[in-house]
Formats: C-alpha cells, sequence, structure tokens
C-alpha cells in the first residue's frame, strides 16, 4: 500500500503508511523544492532530543572544486549551556573538514558522521543525496546516521536532558549553532520533515527507494564521474553461496551454471561446510538433509555441479567454515576452553581432522580449490592444554597475559600465540590438500590488516610468502565501501592474490534487500579502475536476482 502525505508544503510518496500512522511528521514548509543561495530562516520544528528523526534529499550547486564547508541547517537546542544541532558537510574543522556531520546535542556530544578516510563526496555538485537521521533514549538507545538509504554511522545514546529548539531554524547558515564560522550554503533541498519519533532503518531505506532519482548510490554515480567509460580489463567475478539452495537435480544445477555463466561468473563458491552439517559425501561430519536427500548412489549434487560448471569455463572453490562450530558432539578436546560457537585451533588434534576433512573433499571432487572462512581464532582458549602450552613457550601464565590485556595493556606474545596456532592449522590443510590436487588453489576468506583480525592471529602476508595460501578474498562489507582500505591491501598484498568480496544485498531491519542490478555493474567497472588485476565477489546466490543477472550479463569492460 502506497499513501500519499501532505508535508511541509509539498506531496511527499512514502512507500509505507506506517510512517505516517507512527511518527508524527513535523516541521516547516520549504517549498516541493527550494535554492538555498544564502541563510534562511524559518520557525523551528517541533522536535526534541530524546526522541525524533529528520529525513531530507539534498543537491549541491557548488562547483566540483568548491572545498569549503557547506553547512545544511542549524538549531540552537535549550538549556543554560548554549547547544545547538546541525547538519553539515564539514564541521569542527579542520579534523571534521570534508565530513558529513550530524550533531544531534553537541553539549551532549551526540553526533555522526561519516568515515575519515572515504575518498569520494557523499554530497556531489548536481547529484540528489538522502540523508535521514534517526535517534531514540529510550528504543534501541542509539543515533543513526543515513546516506542513500543505507546507514553509515551508528553511535550509542544514554539517558539524559531532552532538550528542545530555543530558536530559529538556519538553512543553510551556521548561526543557530556557536561554532559560527560563515559556512557556505549552496544547494537546492526538498522533502524536509522532522519527526517526534524514531524511524526505523525499513522506513528510511522506504523513503529513499520511493524518490530515488538513480539505483545508484550518489558516493558511486561521484566516483563513476571520475573514471573513462571503459577502463580496462574486466575484473575476474566470483558468485559466493552460503546457503543450500544450489543443492537440486541435474536440470536445477544445469539452470544455475547457464545463470552463471550468462553473468560472465568465473568462480562459483558453494559453502560445503557450515561449522554444523556438510553439503559433500564424507563420513566424518554430519550431513546436510537437502544435499542427503537428493544424493543417491547414482548422483552426487557437488559432483554434478563441479562437472557441469566446468564445462561452461566456471572454476568451483569448496567454502570450509574453519573455526565455526554451529551444533554437534565433538571430541572435548577440539572444543575443551574454546569460546562458545567455537573450535579450538590451538588443539593439534582439530588441526589434523580438519585438514583431514578437507584434503579428503579435495581428492574426493577435484575441485580448483577450497576457501577458508572463520579462518581465525574466535576468542581465547582456556583449557588446561592451552595454559600449559603458553606458559612452555613464553613462560608466563595465561590467564595473567589476558588480565593484562583486558587492563588495555599491550601484550605482543598473546597475538604472536594466536598466530602460531593459525598458521599450524593452514599447514596442515595446505599440506592435505596439496597431497591430494598438487597446485589446487587455497584462498583465505578475512579481512587483511585489520586489528581486531590480527589479534585473532590473521597475516595474511605470512600465509603469501610461506605459500599456505594463493589467494586472498577481502570481506569489504562495510558502508560505504571501505575504498582507502582495500587499496591499501591492494598494494601490499598484489593484484593477482587479491579478490573483493562485496555485499549484493542491504541488511535491513534484519531483512536483506538485494541491491540493484545498476550499482553491481557500477562496483565492477570501479573495481576494474581502481584495483587492476584484482577480482570482485558478490555475497551471495540467494541475493542474485534478475535485475543483477541482466546487468551483469550486458556488462562486460573492454579487454575482456
Amino acid at each position: 500500500m502506497k499513501l500519499r502525505v501532505q508535508v511541509l508544503g509539498i506531496c511527499a510518496l512514502i512507500a509505507s503508511a506506517a510512517i505516517a500512522a507512527t511518527t508524527h511528521a513535523a516541521g516547516v514548509d520549504v517549498g516541493a523544492q527550494r535554492r538555498i543561495a544564502a541563510a534562511v530562516t524559518l520557525p523551528p520544528p517541533t522536535l526534541n532530543t530524546g526522541q525524533g528523526a529528520v529525513s531530507l534529499w539534498v543537491r549541491p550547486v557548488w562547483s566540483t572544486d568548491d572545498t569549503r564547508s557547506h553547512v545544511i541547517f542549524t538549531l540552537p537546542l535549550s538549556g543554560s549551556d548554549a547547544g545547538y544541532m546541525a547538519l553539515s558537510l564539514g564541521w569542527w574543522e579542520p579534523g571534521g573538514t570534508g565530513l558529513l556531520y550530524f550533531v544531534l546535542s553537541n553539549r551532549d556530544e551526540l553526533h555522526c558522521s561519516s568515515p575519515g578516510d572515504f575518498p569520494y563526496p557523499l554530497l556531489t555538485p548536481g547529484l540528489w543525496t538522502h540523508i535521514a537521521a534517526s535517534w531514540s533514549q529510550s528504543e534501541d538507545r542509539r543515533l543513526h546516521l543515513y546516506v542513500d538509504g543505507r546507514e553509515i554511522c551508528a553511535r550509542p545514546m544514554r539517558r539524559g536532558m531532552q532538550r528542545r529548539p530555543a530558536g530559529p531554524l538556519y538553512l543553510g547558515s551556521d548561526a543557530g549553532a556557536t561554532d559560527r564560522r560563515a559556512r557556505a550554503a549552496g544547494f537546492d533541498i526538498r522533502g524536509l520533515q522532522f519527526f517526534s519519533r524514531s524511524l526505523s532503518a525499513t522506513v528510511v531505506a522506504d523513503a529513499y527507494a520511493s524518490r530515488a532519482d538513480e539505483a545508484v548510490p550518489t558516493w558511486l554515480q561521484a566516483a563513476l564521474q571520475r573514471i573513462p567509460s571503459e577502463p580496462g580489463a574486466a575484473a575476474p567475478r566470483v558468485m559466493l553461496e552460503e546457503d543450500a539452495g544450489w543443492i537440486g537435480p541435474r536440470a536445477a544445477i544445469d539452470r544455475l551454471v547457464a545463470r552463471l555463466s550468462a553473468a560472465h561468473i568465473d568462480t562459483f563458491v558453494p559453502c560445503v561446510w557450515s561449522g554444523e552439517t556438510a553439503l559433500f559425501a564424507t563420513r566424518s561430519l554430519p550431513l546436510h538433509p537437502k544435499y542427503a536427500a537428493q544424493r543417491t548412489t547414482n548422483y552426487d549434487p557437488l559432483q554434478y555441479l563441479i562437472v557441469a560448471a566446468g564445462r561452461a569455463g566456471i572454476r568451483v572453490l569448496l567454502w570450509f567454515d574453519v573455526a565455526r562450530r554451529a551444533a554437534g558432539r565433538w571430541p572435548e578436546e577440539f572444543t575443551a576452553g574454546a569460546p562458545a560457537g567455537a573450535f579450538d585451533l590451538h588443539s593439534a588434534g582439530f588441526q589434523q581432522f580438519m585438514a583431514a576433512v578437507i584434503g579428503s573433499a579435495v581428492a574426493d571432487y577435484r575441485p580448483q580449490g577450497v576457501m577458508l572462512d572463520y579462518i581465525r581464532n574466535l576468542g581465547d582458549c582456556s583449557s588446561l592444554a592451552c595454559q600449559r602450552d603458553y606458559r612452555a613457550l613464553y613462560g608466563r601464565e595465561l590467564a595473567a597475559d589476558l588480565r593484562r590485556r583486558l587492563a588495555g595493556e599491550s601484550v605482543p606474545d598473546l597475538v604472536q600465540w594466536q598466530t602460531r596456532a593459525l598458521r599450524a592449522t593452514l599447514t596442515a590443510i595446505a599440506g592435505q590438500a596439496r597431497a591430494a590436487v598438487p597446485g589446487v588453489d587455497i584462498v583465505a576468506c578475512t579481512m587483511p590488516f585489520d586489528a581486531e583480525r590480527t589479534e585473532q592471529g590473521v597475516d595474511v602476508e605470512d600465509w603469501l610468502q610461506r605459500g599456505l595460501v594463493d589467494h586472498v578474498y577481502y570481506m569489504a562489507y562495510d558502508e560505504p565501501l571501505q575504498l582507502a582500505r582495500v587499496t591499501a591491501a591492494w598494494r601490499r598484498l598484489g593484484a593477482s592474490h587479491l579478490t573483493v568480496v562485496m555485499r549484493n544485498y542491504d541488511l535491513t531491519d534484519g531483512v536483506a534487500r538485494p541491491r540493484g542490478g545498476a550499482e553491481l555493474a557500477g562496483l565492477l567497472r570501479l573495481a576494474a579502475f581502481l584495483w587492476p588485476g584484482s577480482g570482485v565477489a558478490f555475497y551471495h546466490l540467494p541475493h542474485f536476482n534478475d535485475d543483477q543477472a541482466v546487468a551483469l550479463a550486458a556488462r562486460m569492460p573492454a579487454g575482456s
């Protein structure tokens, strides 16, 4: 159901009746669209900083080489300490130069901003951008900032003063703030709405989708404007599949392979071990019921998939979750002292068990490679065996060093200990897999150079140098895409060793929404320009809809 609601002097198309019924829109009349070339003063909206939201569309009219800060609005807030609310591209300069800031209440230190290392503007001259902020001290107790329907920042809120407007709303002026620097205006605005209730991520996403001029986020449009229309050779394309949806009779697998081939997918990566059930023939692990139901003495879905994909020129990598333990009964040695939901990678018995499982699968199915996910220590081991091992290696007590780390102290030996266990696990896996099929491709799926992953023992440079892995799949799931971090990994690891994994869907209030095909095609084009020689993977198959398939089928850059 779609409802047309008269708000702020415009007829705003809202994608759900719930936004009108539950969020209580209120505010000031800016007209259907208004050019803000200089300061405009308007009556204050009805709102408070305890709970509420704001939503608007902005189209900059400043020049592309204008690096000044541009303020969208400011609003003085109640209280003897002269606080304010602000939305601005650039705030608290020079540190905040170029960042999109929403300051809910400066005196209460409530604010959100865009990532500091993002190289493309979230507000681009000539392009409409949807901005929304939502906050609540009583519901999820968080402040959220959204751009083009996607959350780019979230901050915790504590219960405190609920401030209200203490003066007019200033569009295109920082006069409503105490941090006054005569920041510039220069933009068109439409659909400005304030709400007395917070907005869910779903409502924000629907509000964006209902009026978006393009199916591609503003930042990506801006990035694509800066690169050649045909940037060069196509990036190898990979499709991941974490679920069991690929399993079926021969005809269903033939249709899947044809669909992947039409979209120029080079590599397909189905998950065959999730830490709970296996999707391949094995006596060492419990079988997934869907796989068990399809497999007969004359038909193995995985074997048929590999053969059918090979006929179409598509490589198949078998996906194994290494440290993840979702369910099941296991030898105590594999789990004693390990965090909930994890296997103990310090256990030599588990290292050999997992290596034997993977080596056997490679020998039986002869895939082009294996992809190792959850290839990290998922926490700290506390078993007696781990305590003895740590004491023998470093001459100190494990529990004492864990307390030191908890107190904020750097304990390099803890990192080295985790790294050592993970390296031993990989050594065992690589040895068994390559003994079964020499030259089989071994891929680590992780976040290289991430601080948390480093604490968990991940050292992809070391793995590549030792030949334990051949390739790294970089899980680049942040929004907006962390281009600077991926570029740094591309430079350090080398183009041929890197594939960038991006989501082909948005997760909004726990519900997956497939992204548009135009966006995926744009990401491929951007990747070919920024990271030539590296691949692009999409996570994952259940959200690979017809719109994406058509766009990828039509889009192959020159040189492919």
